[in-house]
């Protein structure tokens, strides 16, 4: 057996100890932050206008702190569709060649519309040409870089938005039925936040804010959904109002530390948020984002609360400037979320069509296998990957 399961029996009982105490230690955090947010619940102008001088990446307040809206009655028919994607990364010890494939779930269901059929299927690309392998700096093409890891991520990204695109223009002309559109985690296409701005960075961001154009063209609403998210923009920009050592803060001295140090958005406003309520509306201001995402899709979000936890729920700004989408997302998330059991049914349906199983990709490798053999290309495995195979002393 690999784990020595004693001496881990015992870390995990410091660490429950550990967890205890650091969840009291949270709670007394939250009730000293409660002032502060009372404080600033309607000066939210004053942190809006700090926010655009933070160089962190920060929430803009665009009303006040403590708003919480209800939810609208859901449309008596809608659309809901949503993608979700799974990748395998090249494999360099398997010795079947350098390829990559990435799976990318769509899923379309029209509710209160007998007349038609639901949407579930799986979409396969695989990639093994020099174009598809490596990317390309267009000014200088002697550097390329592999894709793979995080480069890979952000492929499957964009495909899994290109995808959600498709089903929107798909779905524009069926008719006017109301529809939104979803995907799990996040707009900002954070995957290469931390990577300089470069042609990389340029060669994703752009493809991804092409494919929330289409979707504003299709005036579908569309959104990401996070579920329990740890999202700290909001954090940052109250980090920013204080500006002090913790020692000369009214409110962290009483925490003997930095009051927000460990906390989320979710935890700072989800006091008094009733279930299926959403709060008010923030704008994310990022140096990394904005250059690249035009007036009409800088990201937005609210908190919303299901009952079981606060989800984040991000969308463009052509969204948030229009009422009657954005009471519709509201009112099909909780429609959504109510048919899942807390988690929006669409996106559960998505993901289950976009994982590759262990035998997915065992009948994938048998394939690749046969097609070189019947090539005549021998499949040589690495040697490390052949010595796992062989115990040796």
């Amino acid at each position: 057996m690999p784990l020595d399961l004693l001496d881990l029996s015992s870390q995990v009982r410091q660490m429950g100890e550990q967890l205890a105490r650091r969840r009291v230690d949270e709670q007394h955090r939250l009730r000293l932050l409660e002032g502060m947010l009372a404080e600033y619940a309607d000066r939210w102008e004053e942190l809006a206008d700090l926010a655009e001088s933070v160089q962190d990446r920060v929430a803009v307040p665009t009303g006040a702190l403590d708003e919480h809206v209800p939810p609208h009655p859901r449309p008596p028919a809608y659309t809901a569709m949503a993608t979700d994607g799974a990748e395998i990364d090249p494999d360099r010890h398997g010795g079947s060649g350098e390829f990559y494939l990435i799976n990318v779930g769509r899923v379309r269901i029209p509710y209160g519309q007998p007349e038609r059929e639901v949407e579930l299927r799986s979409a396969s690309m695989l990639g093994y040409t020099d174009e598809q392998l490596f990317i390309v700096d267009p000014r200088d093409p002697r550097r390329q870089v592999p894709m793979r890891d995080r480069h890979l991520d952000a492929l499957r990204t964009v495909e899994e938005l290109r995808a959600l695109a498709d089903l929107a223009d798909a779905e524009s002309n069926e008719g006017f039925v109301p529809s939104v559109a979803l995907v799990d985690g996040t707009l900002l296409f954070s995957v290469l936040e931390e990577r300089p701005r470069d042609f990389l960075r340029n060669r994703f961001y752009t493809d991804f804010v092409a494919q929330l154009e289409r979707l504003r063209q299709a005036r579908v609403p569309v959104a990401a959904y996070a579920s329990r998210s740890r999202g700290i923009d909001l954090v940052h920009l109250f980090r920013a109002m204080c500006r002090g050592a913790a020692e000369d803060c009214a409110i962290c001295a009483g925490a003997h530390a930095c009051a927000l140090r460990g906390l989320s958005d979710a935890q700072i406003l989800r006091g008094g948020l009733d279930r299926w309520e959403r709060t008010g509306l923030f704008r994310v201001r990022s140096n990394v984002h904005d250059p690249y995402y035009t007036r009409h899709h800088r990201v937005h979000f609210f908190m919303l609360n299901t009952g079981d936890e606060i989800a984040r729920v991000e969308f463009p700004e052509w969204v948030a400037r229009d009422q009657s989408l954005l009471n519709l997302l509201h009112a099909v998330l909780v429609d959504q979320c109510t048919k899942g059991f807390g988690y929006p049914a669409v996106l559960a349906r998505a993901d289950d069509r976009a994982v590759i199983s262990l035998g997915d990709r065992d009948v994938l490798d048998t394939l690749v296998q046969q097609e070189l053999a019947r090539q005549g290309v021998v499949a040589r495995p690495s040697a490390k990957l052949s010595r796992k195979q062989v115990r040796t002393v």
